[in-house]
């Protein structure tokens, strides 16, 4: 877990702990400004997560890609580029 992820978990926290005063003592500003917070910390964890995850997808699709340029050269070698087997 890295910093982004707790950050965006902690400023929910605030947003739905500031959300519940404004209901507590209807204040609709605090209650609006702490359901902001909410979506802003959801986005920041968010970023966190994508920021974990994206250099595991950015070598996966260079698997990927390498794995269908040696199938295509397989292919092409037999003569049956473009064909499946049936």
């Amino acid at each position: 877990m890295n910093l982004e992820i707790l950050a965006g978990k902690w400023k929910q926290f605030k947003g739905e702990s500031r959300r519940l005063l404004g209901i507590l003592f209807d204040d609709h500003r605090t209650e609006a400004a702490g359901a902001v917070d909410e979506i802003v910390g959801r986005r920041q964890e968010l970023d966190g997560l994508l920021s974990e995850v994206e250099p595991a997808g950015d070598e996966l699709l260079e698997r990927l890609a390498d794995d269908d340029v040696r199938r295509s050269g397989d292919l092409s070698d037999r003569g049956e580029a473009g064909t499946r087997p049936s």
